[in-house]
């Protein structure tokens, strides 16, 4: 039995640090810091459960994608951050001016 126990943690370490880097590579796609940071957590709960390369992997792959994320936020990389949506030109085009408020 305790062999079984055994190959069942690994089992889940290596599918905490599979998820890991999963959301790690999403979080650099659709540059999102919860996806980025998720895929770091993961990976250190199975980096610490047993799977080393994996969990390596997933932290390594989550902290770049978080600064691949922080520099198309600040336009230092061309990215999904630079072009308008669409669905929101009309609508910032057709508000209508507020009126100044008179100070007393």
């Amino acid at each position: 039995m305790p062999e079984q126990d055994r190959s069942l943690g690994k089992l889940v370490a290596r599918t905490l640090g599979a998820a890991g880097i999963v959301l790690a590579v999403v979080g650099a796609y659709y540059v999102s810091v919860a996806f980025a940071t998720s895929g770091i957590l993961l990976g250190t709960v199975g980096y610490a459960v047993g799977a080393r390369n994996f969990g390596r992997a997933a932290v390594v792959l989550g902290v770049v994608s978080i600064f691949v994320g922080l520099l198309v936020g600040q336009r230092a990389m061309p990215g999904s951050y630079d072009q308008k949506a669409p669905q929101h030109e009309n609508f910032v085009r057709n508000v209508p001016d507020m009126p100044a408020k008179k100070h007393q």
